[in-house]
Formats: structure tokens, sequence, C-alpha cells
């Protein structure tokens, strides 16, 4: 899961060339008041690496819904992969739907990891960054994830 997460925080940094991407720069008074913000937020939280936690959520299509919280650069980034590769039957009908959703819910990214995993992630610049912004953007994160999973049930391998 660390894995598709850096994958995912990997993926919001511009390319330099064709195959190489360089590593997100992370910002210490970033990283320290992001760690403040999220220990008064009153989720339970783990550590999964520097610079990276892990929030639970409980959703009505997917149970367990593991949103991730970071910073690079200037950006606060919070996201969840919805489905792994292996587990899709993905075809036109199941792009589609992606690209409704993408239409429907607000302030978030959907798109697919460089695993192929299907993800959807928020990012909030740093300098406009609060509590009530981390706590709305984590809801609608989970809720998204949530509502993207429900949609995209038939196309999942059971």
């Amino acid at each position: 899961m660390i894995l598709m997460m850096m994958a995912m925080l990997a993926g919001i940094s511009p390319r330099v060339s064709a195959g190489s991407r360089p590593q997100a720069k992370t910002d210490a008074q970033v990283v320290a008041r992001l760690a403040q913000v999220l220990e008064r937020s009153g989720y339970a939280y783990k550590k999964a690496a520097d610079n990276v936690w892990v929030v639970s959520f409980k959703g009505k299509s997917l149970a367990d819904i593991q949103v991730f919280v970071t910073s690079a650069e200037n950006l606060i980034v919070m996201g969840a992969v919805v489905a792994p590769k292996s587990s899709m039957k993905v075809g036109p009908e199941m792009m589609f739907k992606l690209l409704r959703l993408a239409h429907d819910i607000d302030r978030v990214k959907i798109g697919f990891d460089d695993d192929e995993d299907l993800f959807l992630r928020a990012e909030v610049t740093a300098k406009c960054f609060d509590a009530e912004e981390f706590k709305s953007n984590m809801e609608q994160v989970a809720a998204g994830a949530d509502k993207i999973h429900a949609a995209i049930k038939s196309y999942l391998v059971k």
C-alpha cells in the first residue's frame, strides 16, 4: 500500500523527461504543520512512512477506505486506492462511468496510477491549509472513493 501511495505522490510531480520523474520535495515546516493538523483532527491514524499518514474510514460499498495524507512541495495530498489493477475488468463502459464521476465528484482527481490501480485524490495548497480544510478534504476523498467503488462494482473481479 505504501508503494501505491508513493506512486500516486510521484504522479503529482512534473516530468523532467519522457522516462524520469524528479523526487517530490518536502518542506519541513509544511510536514510539521500537517502533523499538527492531523493530531488535532480527531481521526485515528497510523504513520506509514516519513511524511505519510493513513486514516481509515468505513464506507457503504467499500468497507475499509484507507486515505493517505502527505505533502509534496507546496501541496498537501490526500488520496485512496479505490481498486487495484488486478481486481478490475476495465473497458469502455467502466471508463465512461469514471468520466461521469469525475464530473460529479467535486475537488478531486480520479485516475490510474503508474501501477494502473484506480485512485482518487485531492490536492490542497499548503498555504491555504487548515484543520477545517483538512477534514473537509479527507471526508470528500473517503466519500468519493466509496461512491466510485459502488459505481464500478459490476466491473470488479470477485
